[in-house]
Formats: C-alpha cells, structure tokens, sequence
C-alpha cells in the first residue's frame, strides 16, 4: 500500500500491484473511463472549489432554466454533494441518471424532469 495525498492534505490509500498483477492490467487504451450515460449532456456547471449548499443551489438555478429532457452534468468537489444531489433529485421532479467519483470530484447527470 502507498499512502499519499491530494492537494487538501487528505489522505488515502493507493494499492500498488505486484509484478504477477501488473502484468494483468489492460492497456490505458482500452480503459473506459465514463460510461455512455455520463457523456451525453446539454449543460455542464462546474461547482469545484464551492463548498455545501452551493453546489446544489447552482444545479436548481440550472435546471429552472433548461427544457423537460435536458440533461446536466455537474461537476463538484464538495462532499456533502455526494448526498446533497441524490436526495435532491428523489424529492424533486427531476431524475439522477448518473454519477461518479475520483479522488478529487463528483460529477452528476441530471435529467430535468416535468414540472
């Protein structure tokens, strides 16, 4: 294990594979990083750097903006995001398509739902 960390001095664990594992890894070519529904976007707000509640609040005034089916991704560094969002879109018209996390950010795609 290789502990090391990011730029907020928040630690975490990084496995380092031994020399049978490495030889296993596919090729960074062949390594898909988003999936089909995380590419496909009308709108993107990046929120990084905007603590809690800003992150959600720049997504509302997003989507009051866009049309019924319109999708936005948003891109944020806040954690609280990560429950902020969700618990959002369930008690909202509006659905979670996707979401991911790195080490250093969240990204949401929200598809604006009927109002």
């Amino acid at each position: 294990m290789l502990v090391v960390s990011n730029e907020k001095n928040i630690a975490f664990e990084r496995r380092i594979p031994n020399r049978n594992e490495h030889d296993k890894i596919p090729p960074l070519l062949n390594f898909k990083i988003e999936n089909i529904d995380m590419s496909h976007f009308d709108t993107e707000i990046d929120t990084s750097g905007l603590n809690c509640p800003l992150p959600l609040l720049k997504a509302k005034k997003a989507l009051s903006t866009m049309q019924v089916g319109e999708r936005l991704r948003v891109i944020a560094t806040d954690r609280a995001a990560f429950i902020d969002i969700p618990v959002y879109c369930e008690i909202s018209v509006h659905r979670l398509v996707d979401s991911s996390e790195t080490v250093d950010e969240l990204i949401f795609i929200i598809e604006k739902g009927e109002v």
